[in-house]
């Protein structure tokens, strides 16, 4: 069985909705494109690290997860 990617866009949603409302400049939204895997029985999505300060996302309140296959790498914060 092979993987299934998917071309996704990710944008920091406080951005687009103060875009919306017209305080906050849409050229500024912070957005950030991939190609992601698919994974129909995830029930939860990790983002990396240098992912989460390109949208500008707020790193607060989420959960310390450590990456065995990667030590060299800072364990991560999720929700």
């Amino acid at each position: 069985m092979g993987e299934v990617r998917a071309r996704v866009k990710l944008t920091n949603a406080v951005d687009e909705a103060l875009a919306r409302r017209g305080t906050f400049p849409e050229s500024q939204v912070h957005t950030y494109e991939a190609d992601a895997l698919v994974d129909t029985g995830a029930v939860r999505s990790v983002l990396p690290v240098q992912v989460v300060q390109q949208l500008d996302m707020d790193g607060t309140g989420r959960r310390l997860v450590p990456n065995p296959a990667h030590l060299d790498q800072p364990v991560t914060k999720v929700k």
